[in-house]
């Protein structure tokens, strides 16, 4: 057989197929159709939000099982505008803003990391954490509507099934899709395993106790680096080391200082870490930590980079309002303070959003709003032709 037919043979296998186990199965079908538009369009609609709903809730909770089954209690789960926290006991807060991640997230509680063993331990369980919810919701959504099919395919619950499916086979597809700093959690659960950078970058997100283990392993990545190579990593990292600096240090760290530096001078690599990775906020910690260490000069420059940015977002003007005055009252420039106190803080960026909602975070953003107290700078002493620090 000449080779051009033999696609028409196959087509025309497929088509005589379909359409005798279409003749065969038709009443099956008739009856499965039927169950399905016999349902009034109405609890369609209420079937397919609640149906929206389970698939992020068992999602949600498949991540945070698997959390726990490696040793690790979740501190934060969210699911669309429900997001469950965690103090002393378990709190819900509901807050319609959140529908903008358009699923959910856990955060997991870890630990103090006191050795490469503990980054590697976490390490899996994020990654055993990020394969278990997309299995768990395929196959639980196989099962459903499988059974459906099988057994229950003359009544409404075909609706439910079928709905369940699909909402699957978007959070699967999803999975697989990245942008922007977001990783679906088949993307992620492969870089986990690939990237050490990218590994440690999202186990760094989730500890609260930042020992000196952990900070010495950030600057080592950091360091290696030249601003105008950063990745978001390295940004995530850098942000921490900024942060740490403009609240904690009780001294300049030269080198967080030298790589400050290149950042202020160049308003290519400004631009760049504003827009690339959509962290404008950057801006203003490097403009905090520049101005703790007296680099006045480069805090000025950096200002009206930092400006320029929040105008080139689209930011309404209370959020660039609110920025601007906060920056200025950390700067000791002018008294927002009660503008700051009474107003509610804008947030920029998603995870920003998301953690503004849990108390602990609520308590950090207001202890941060106290005007920034400078280094002291160490004078020059001459003495017998040495000089000393």
């Amino acid at each position: 057989m000449k080779k051009r037919f033999k696609p028409i043979l196959i087509n025309a296998i497929i088509f005589i197929t379909a359409v005798v186990l279409f003749a065969i199965f038709r009443p099956y079908f008739h009856i499965l159709f039927g169950s399905y538009l016999k349902v009034p369009f109405y609890y369609h609609i209420l079937i397919f939000l609640a149906s929206y709903f389970i698939v992020v809730l068992l999602h949600e909770l498949a991540h945070a099982v698997a959390f726990l089954i490696k040793g690790i209690k979740p501190k934060m789960i969210l699911v669309l505008m429900f997001l469950f926290y965690k103090d002393t006991r378990w709190h819900l807060k509901i807050n319609p803003k959140l529908m903008v991640l358009g699923g959910g997230m856990v955060m997991p509680n870890f630990q103090a990391i006191q050795s490469q063993k503990d980054i590697d331990y976490l390490k899996k369980a994020t990654a055993f954490s990020l394969i278990t919810a997309p299995t768990f919701t395929v196959v639980f959504a196989s099962l459903l509507l499988l059974t459906n099919l099988i057994f229950f395919y003359d009544t409404p619950l075909t609706v439910f099934a079928f709905y369940i499916a699909l909402f699957s086979a978007f959070f699967t597809y999803t999975s697989t899709l990245s942008a922007q700093g977001i990783y679906g959690d088949f993307v992620a659960h492969k870089r986990i395993n690939t990237d050490p950078m990218f590994a440690l970058s999202i186990v760094t997100q989730f500890v609260d106790d930042l020992n000196p283990f952990l900070i010495d392993e950030m600057r080592k990545r950091l360091f290696e680096h030249i601003p105008s190579d950063f990745s978001i990593h390295l940004l995530n990292f850098y942000q921490v080391l900024l942060n740490k600096g403009i609240y904690e240090d009780s001294e300049i760290d030269e080198l967080l200082l030298e790589k400050t530096r290149v950042l202020a001078k160049s308003s290519v690599i400004g631009r760049r870490i504003a827009r690339q990775y959509q962290q404008p906020l950057i801006l203003q910690q490097a403009i905090l930590y520049l101005y703790r260490c007296q680099e006045y000069e480069l805090v000025d420059r950096l200002m009206v980079l930092f400006e320029a940015e929040l105008d080139r977002v689209k930011t309404k003007q209370p959020v660039k309002q609110y920025y601007m005055k906060q920056t200025n009252h950390l700067l000791n420039r002018i008294d927002a303070s009660e503008y700051l106190n009474d107003t509610r803080p804008f947030h920029l960026g998603l995870m920003d959003l998301i953690v503004s909602n849990i108390p602990e975070y609520q308590a950090d953003e207001k202890a941060h709003l106290k005007p920034i107290e400078r280094f002291e700078k160490k004078e020059m002493i001459h003495l017998d032709n040495e000089e000393l620090m």
